[in-house]
């Protein structure tokens, strides 16, 4: 288990909701948001974006990589995919997607969804478009 990133004492319970550190108490999350967080939001400010280097949002070496890691050029394709674009103009797909990333438990919320038609249908496209089916 990781421990929270204040204290480093007890397990971590609790992410912070502007920029994801992990904290275990109230107190913690308090001395985070009073300190290093303001820095950390401020970093991430576009008005403070003046004088820094943007930097691409997909990198083109993942820092992580193993051997289910999507290439970044399969990612870019993914964001062109005339197909996908159409299909996340559906309302219900788009809400399902944020339901699935806001989870408590992506692997529960992932075997979940595995089972609904629509979601079957976009991940078989991303994985059409992943693997250079046509």
């Amino acid at each position: 288990m990781t421990n929270c990133f204040v204290c480093e004492k007890e397990v971590y319970k609790y992410k912070c909701p502007a920029c994801s550190i992990q904290y275990c108490s109230v107190s913690c999350f308090k001395t985070h948001k009073d300190g290093e967080c303001d820095k950390i939001v401020n970093q991430n400010n576009p008005k403070d974006t003046e004088n820094t280097i943007v930097e691409d949002k997909v990198p083109a070496r993942m820092m992580f990589e193993t051997i289910d890691t999507i290439p970044a050029q399969k990612l870019e394709e993914l964001k062109e995919s005339e197909v996908l674009k159409e299909m996340l103009k559906n309302k219900h797909l788009r809400d399902f997607l944020q339901e699935l990333n806001d989870a408590r438990n992506p692997w529960k919320a992932i075997k979940a969804a595995m089972s609904e038609p629509l979601f079957l249908e976009f991940a078989d496209e991303c994985l059409k478009v992943v693997e250079n089916e046509t």
